[in-house]
């Protein structure tokens, strides 16, 4: 039977199965063969082939020089009294060397270092002894262990013995610098190597292993789609390769098949599942942090993900606030080759192992390491749980509010700070942090969230503050029966409060036109419920009693028929009209001078005249509208027309590119400022941005901190709604077809004026700029790109493959999509084509939004 070549899971240093490694072999041989050193250390992500390189070096030094190597493996050693742990060495080499066992103290370690001492006097000059150290950084931290609280003294004397005689090579799971203080301490000076992955010519030729038995054959694109995925990884491609090799005889045993890329694709699922246990322990390696980044870049996709991106996947899995191990997580998992750096962000380096994260440790089963990022805020949490328990809830309250301080993150702190609030009767400060908690633990903070708003309902002022209180509820709990029953009553005073309104309203004309009974009729219903009731927008109205009591009087001896007639608004109306004419007349017969200046003066009969009335047209398509009357807007005509949207160059969601047709539309100038969005809040048709600071900033910079639904609600508002995803892009690229960025392929720069400028990559060390501050694109539009995101109708989803007409997205989604990237975006996400998505219920400093509207 056939043997497959491949080795995943065992070290294959001393095996055909180990390729390349030739500039770690060389850095070695350097620091040897160098008279002022005897250490050298390799660092490396675990099952990276640190252990395969030690067991190369074992049996490749001694044909480099006259060396003699011992491998040593510290696993499971730390908690080892030192005395053991240094007879077991003395053990290892004598058996490796074929030296006399020495029997030693088992509890001095002096007679080690004059074993040794005696030893190496024997040795030739030139001659050394190496010691190959692995996992020698389970002995880096003195809390581990016996062993590792006495070894670093120890082994400083060690070093020093003979230094041309004895040297030494350790292997380390980590960076030096992440050592303790007594680890650096010892190797202070002393050369490093990372050991790293496998370059591209390396790869092929490990996969090519079965080539060399004539079991498997490997055709360039075969060989491509392993790169492609494992990027040099020797364990990933050894156990890739043997998934193809086991699948490839399982279908055809009796001869030697060649591989097709399909052939890699299917083996990865069988290749994952097989390293389960591997990659597993890769990540229990990695800090709490960089779990979190990586989880969330895996689920993000095979894409570069900027910062802004990142925040932004931060945010919804509860991030609110990016401290700085966060911020620093991405470089730490570059320099373990699990990200690389790409186009301003990061980008997986293995496919593999993004695949594996994405399946089986995705970013809503992290957020508990959310908890253990900072490790001081962790130990004050479980302080006050400790006082929780006891019932001192006072103490427990002053910890979780500093664990929180530090770690804004923490979700259980954040939690039991919650329940102790509620229980405190700090019904504000509770619905503060619950209303934070349930962007990202809904489960957690919705039965207390409500549980807060029904408290608060219950002590308002006013059915105005319940009925909001009492809607809150309902959107977390439909059901809620307490919820219910209250808007029910709220909402039906409030139709009572109308019908009453309106009975005052007409029962008022109807006294005013002398029709007795009606206005009796209609006034009692008022005074049945509400005598008091009156015009709120005039001081001095009389009440319903008032009107009712002057109807019932009136009834009984009515008025003058032309006291009664002129009350009537139409009557008075018509002697407004006919001494207009005679006005008219007179101005025939004595000269136009003076009727002519009465008129330019609007001056009428009873003072100034209204305003006359302005005809406005519908601006012609290829111009700018007049300032919108609400908010000062001008709108720019987009015509009709078809284009090709997407990108094949892009990110995987920006293709396929597909034929769109769109009808013509009108678009912002540019996007809606703090003084517009202002104006709304003031007429009562929006909510204020949720940052208060922002909001009440320049007032010529776009508005941010909206929200998908304030923004839709501002739009309805000027009577316009959000544009399609598709009347984005369509306007962005104005009409320069197949082009990059707004005004065309050249690259974006800050400079104000400039025609392909753009404030993006924080150029402008500002949040956002004034609008308008560089050149618009063909169409007339400013700010396409850069400055902030824009929100846009459409639901986040995938595209169609085929031609559309006036595309509205997807029926449902989760996010929202977002378009034109902003401030502190990249040049690659200012393209016209690069899509953004984001929760509807969220909020930014980088988003905000401008309306379209149909002609």
């Amino acid at each position: 039977m056939p043997i497959n070549p491949y080795i995943a899971g065992d070290p294959v240093g001393n095996s055909a199965a180990f390729i390349g490694r030739e500039d770690v072999l060389r850095e070695v041989l350097k620091t040897l063969r160098n008279p002022a050193q005897n250490t050298i250390t390799l660092f490396g992500q675990r099952r990276i082939g640190k252990t395969s390189m030690l067991q190369y070096l074992k049996t490749c030094l001694p044909t480099e020089g006259a060396y003699s190597t011992v491998y040593f493996d510290l696993q499971d050693k730390a908690a080892w009294p030192l005395p053991r742990l240094l007879a077991e060495l003395a053990r290892t080499i004598a058996d490796s060397l074929g030296w006399p066992v020495p029997t030693l103290s088992s509890s001095n370690t002096e007679p080690f270092r004059l074993w040794m001492r005696q030893r190496l006097d024997g040795f030739e000059d030139g001659a050394a002894l190496v010691l190959l150290f692995d996992e020698f950084d389970v002995l880096a931290d003195p809390q581990t262990g016996s062993a590792a609280a006495e070894f670093f003294p120890y082994l400083r004397k060690l070093l020093s013995l003979d230094p041309l005689r004895l040297q030494f090579v350790f292997v380390l799971g980590r960076n030096i610098t992440d050592m303790s203080s007594v680890a650096l301490s010892v190797f202070k000076g002393a050369p490093s190597k990372r050991v790293s992955l496998l370059n591209q010519v390396e790869t092929f030729k490990l996969a090519r292993l079965s080539e060399q038995n004539n079991t498997l054959f490997w055709p360039e694109k075969a060989l491509e789609t392993v790169w492609d995925l494992t990027h040099g990884h020797a364990y990933l491609t050894q156990a890739l390769c043997s998934q193809v090799w086991e699948a490839a005889y399982d279908e055809s045993p009796g001869q030697p098949p060649k591989v097709n890329p399909q052939m890699v694709e299917d083996a990865v699922d069988p290749a994952l599942d097989a390293s389960r246990n591997m990659l597993e322990w890769l990540w229990n390696g990695l800090g709490p942090a960089e779990k979190v980044v990586s989880a969330a870049l895996a689920g993000a996709g095979r894409t570069v993900v900027d910062e802004a991106r990142l925040g932004h996947i931060l945010q919804e899995s509860g991030v609110r606030i990016l401290i700085r191990e966060l911020q620093n997580a991405p470089q730490m998992l570059a320099d373990w080759d699990i990200l690389e750096p790409a186009e301003d962000g990061y980008v997986f380096r293995v496919e593999l192992l993004r695949r594996w994260l994405a399946k089986y440790h995705p970013l809503s089963r992290t957020q508990t390491e959310l908890d253990r990022i900072q490790p001081a805020a962790d130990s004050l949490f479980q302080a006050a749980d400790a006082f929780y328990g006891q019932g001192d809830l006072a103490r427990a309250e002053d910890l979780l509010e500093q664990a929180v301080a530090i770690n804004p993150n923490h979700l259980r702190a954040n939690e039991m700070l919650s329940e102790i609030l509620i229980g405190s009767g700090k019904l504000e400060a509770a619905r503060d942090k619950l209303e934070k908690l349930i962007e990202f633990a809904p489960a957690v903070a919705r039965p207390r969230l409500v549980q807060v708003y029904l408290a608060q309902a219950g002590a308002a002022p006013d059915d105005k503050t319940r009925l909001t209180l009492f809607e809150k509820v309902l959107i977390l709990d439909p059901s809620q029966p307490g919820a219910r029953a209250g808007l029910e009553r709220i909402q039906q005073a409030e139709r009572q409060d109308k019908e009453m309104a309106f009975n005052f309203m007409e029962g008022r004309q109807a006294l005013q036109r002398g029709e007795w009974q009606k206005a009796v009729e209609l006034l009692k219903k008022v005074t049945s419920i509400r005598p008091g009731f009156s015009d709120q927008t005039h001081k001095d109205s009389e009440t319903a009693a008032d009107l009712l009591a002057r109807a019932v009087r009136e009834d009984k001896q009515p008025p003058q028929r032309w006291k009664v007639w002129l009350r009537n608004n139409l009557a008075l109306a018509l002697l407004g009209a006919a001494f207009s004419l005679t006005l008219l007349v007179f101005s025939f017969s004595f000269g136009g001078t003076a009727f002519q200046a009465a008129v330019d003066g609007r001056v009428g009969v009873f003072g100034t005249l209204a305003p006359t009335f302005t005809p406005t047209f519908t601006p012609a398509p290829d111009s700018t509208s007049s300032p919108r009357a609400v908010d000062g807007m001008r709108m720019v005509y987009i015509p009709a027309g078809t284009f090709q949207m997407g990108s094949e160059n892009g990110g995987g969601d920006e293709s396929p590119v597909h034929t769109v047709t769109l009808d013509a539309f009108w678009m912002d100038q540019h996007e809606v400022t703090n003084a517009m969005y202002k104006l709304c809040v003031d007429a009562g048709a929006c909510k204020p941005p949720s940052n208060s600071n922002d909001y009440n900033n320049n007032p010529n910079y776009p508005v941010a901190y909206v929200d998908w639904n304030k923004a839709k609600a501002y739009c309805e508002w000027t009577g316009g709604r959000l544009a399609t995803e598709a009347e984005w892009e369509y306007a962005a690229r104005g009409g320069l077809t197949g082009k990059t960025y707004p005004w065309g392929d050249e690259a974006p720069v800050c400079t104000p004026g400039a025609s392909n400028g753009a404030n993006y990559n924080s150029c402008a060390k500002k949040s956002a700029i004034v609008v308008k501050t560089f050149q618009p694109n063909a169409y007339g539009l400013y700010d396409m790109s850069g400055n902030v995101w824009e929100w846009v109708n459409d639901w986040y989803g995938d595209y169609p493959s085929g031609a559309v007409a006036n595309p509205t997205g997807p029926e449902s989604g989760k996010y929202r999509v977002l378009r034109g990237g902003s401030w502190v975006s990249s040049d690659n996400v200012l393209r016209v084509s690069y899509r953004g998505w984001y929760s509807p219920d969220l909020t930014d400093f980088s988003v905000g939004f401008r309306c379209v509207r149909s002609p």
